[in-house]
């Protein structure tokens, strides 16, 4: 038995050592070096000083020296046998206890050994003993396994009050669910008062199991919604107070399984009462992230995705549930959020309200307009103007916001290419919707060059003119390919003709990367005239009929003789400039 505890110390005793080591290493380093600074500096506070050697012979203290990090010893034997004996068989242990006392009472069950009233009774007097010793457990400071018991616990009330309601019926749905509430209140209190963030999980797992285990979720649609909206708010709470964004996730994703799932299809209720319902659940987060907020003093972007997130949700809720008739309510419902949001920021002074009316536009913006074209424009019109808002105002949430819905509208754009009723070349609504992304990405890149701060602004402006100067050569090409099919061309004189739109495009490029002296621009375009001197020579010269092979032929080459001209004019004058 000594020699077992004995080999059990070797482990821990050169992992001890190790550190020693380290230790020692640092100090002697430490000091070497604050010997090496105090005789360098000694000779010149001799020279300067008038006083008595005598007067000024005080002890030597070494400077302080800084913490260093000790690098973390390798695992050893002793830790991972610490892992695997210590958490992974504690876990695997409560499962098979779990298991096995499930399976034994099944088997009690179909014998009647014991009665449904007993069954319950026992089942409910276990879990408290669980979850009682689990807190006996954390006060000796085992904190791990107490909260696995706690979380056994749980599984077994649980389980009890719903074989009390759906198997035995001796208790109504509404009793099971107060002791299910109540078995959570309890947990949330622990949690609070331990700051544990596993135990305000269980707690919000719990509340949103509650409704479907009591069987209550289909009884009564406004006592549903009211229990949600009174969960959701504890819920925020306990996850101010432990300081826990997953507890916050939880419930935002509960909230919203029920406001799609449940709400969304019940009978009883109205497409009037289900957006108040909606709209109260989202006042919930919306008004306890301005609450917290204000508390706080400190404004916290995850609070604003949160409240983004949940607006999202209302309006699932609303597009699910709305019938075709009421449809129409959509963009109003939106449209008023938008204000009431715009409204508190300005009164309240509140960035919070600024960014969830920023939210509630975009999406009040397809559900107002019924075409494509219309609502890729609107959100490029707002992509400019959230940019500009977030230089002008400081605000980098914005200035992000307008850079994701740009990305978002460029997205859409080539999504619904195919969709677009091409009528006429040029005037159609895929070129305007193209045109607007173009317009837009320019004008942003152009905000930013002017007031942009950040040390990435450079490369973002550099990156947004690339993104524009492809949106545009995509379009045209595009457009002269339609334009050709369209005046009757076959195949061929689509193929010329998108020849002649890449070189134009790629002189273009040139010619504004020569004036405003930049280089970047001018690669671009070159690398775009060589692709087009390659296909020209590869595919139009061996492939198109004799007549588009000479416009082919006579219009690239006179786009590439112009940009040899303009580079041996132009840039050797810049080069003497500079």
């Amino acid at each position: 038995m000594e020699t077992i505890q004995f080999e059990s110390l070797m482990p821990r005793l050169s992992t001890v050592e190790t550190d020693l080591a380290v230790i020692r290493r640092d100090l002697r380093t430490a000091i070497s070096a604050a010997r090496a600074r105090a005789t360098a500096e000694a000779p010149a506070e001799m020279a300067e000083s008038t006083e008595p050697v005598a007067t000024r012979s005080q002890p030597y203290e070494p400077p302080p020296v800084a913490d260093t990090p000790v690098p973390r010893a390798a695992m050893t034997g002793g830790d991972v046998e610490a892992l695997l004996a210590g958490r992974w068989l504690h876990i695997v242990g409560l499962l098979l206890v779990f298991l096995g006392a499930a399976f034994f009472l099944k088997v009690a069950f179909d014998h009647d050994w014991i009665t449904p009233v007993l069954r319950v009774a026992l089942g409910l007097v276990a879990g408290t003993v669980a979850i009682v010793y689990a807190q006996r457990l954390a006060n000796r400071g085992q904190l791990y396994f107490s909260e696995g018991i706690t979380a056994l616990g749980i599984g077994i009330e649980f389980l009890s009050l719903y074989a009390s309601n759906a198997l035995f019926h001796l208790a109504s749905p509404a009793l099971a669910l107060a002791g299910m509430v109540a078995v959570n209140a309890v947990i949330a209190s622990l949690a609070w008062r331990r700051h544990s963030q596993r135990l305000g999980i269980l707690a919000a797992i719990g509340g949103f199991l509650a409704p479907m285990l009591a069987g209550t979720q289909s009884v009564d649609q406004w006592m549903l919604a009211g229990y949600i909206g009174m969960l959701d708010v504890g819920l925020l709470l306990l996850a101010e107070l432990i300081d826990s964004r997953i507890i916050a996730s939880i419930a935002l994703g509960g909230t919203i399984v029920y406001m799609v799932g449940t709400i969304s299809h019940a009978q009883s209720l109205d497409d009037v009462q289900r957006a108040i319902i909606y709209a109260a659940l989202y006042a919930t987060f919306a008004f306890a992230g301005w609450i917290v907020t204000k508390v706080r003093g400190s404004l916290d972007p995850f609070r604003s995705i949160v409240g983004a997130v949940a607006l999202g949700g209302l309006l699932g809720g609303l597009e699910v549930s709305l019938a075709p008739e009421h449809r129409a309510l959509l963009a109003p419902i939106l449209l008023g959020l938008t204000i009431a949001h715009l409204g508190a920021a300005i009164v309240l002074k509140s960035r919070y309200h600024a960014w969830l009316a920023v939210v509630a536009l975009t999406f009040a913006i397809p559900a107002a307009f019924d075409r494509t074209v219309f609502v890729n424009v609107a959100w490029a019109a707002e992509a400019v103007v959230l940019t500009i808002a977030g230089l002008r105002f400081g605000d980098d949430v914005l200035k992000i916001a307008g850079l994701g819905l740009l990305a978002l509208d460029v997205a859409c754009d080539a999504f619904s290419y195919t969709n677009y009723a091409s009528i006429h070349p040029i005037l159609n609504e895929r070129f305007a919707a193209c045109a607007a992304a173009f317009v837009a990405t320019y004008a942003i890149a152009r905000a930013i060059d002017l007031g942009g701060t950040a040390e990435y602004d450079e490369m973002l402006v550099r990156t947004l003119r690339t993104a524009g100067h492809a949106i545009a050569l995509l379009t045209l090409s595009a457009e002269a390919w339609n334009a050709a099919s369209y005046y009757g061309g076959a195949s061929q004189a689509s193929s010329a003709a998108l020849s002649i739109v890449w070189a134009i495009f790629a002189a273009l490029l040139i010619g504004r990367g020569l004036y405003k002296r930049d280089s970047f621009m001018r690669w671009e375009g070159l690398g775009l005239i060589i692709l087009t001197a390659a296909k020209v020579l590869l595919f139009d010269l061996s492939f198109l009929d004799l007549g588009y092979r000479v416009i082919s032929a006579v219009l690239v080459g006179v786009a590439l003789i112009g940009v040899s001209y303009a580079y041996q004019r132009r840039l050797p004058s810049q080069e003497s400039q500079s």
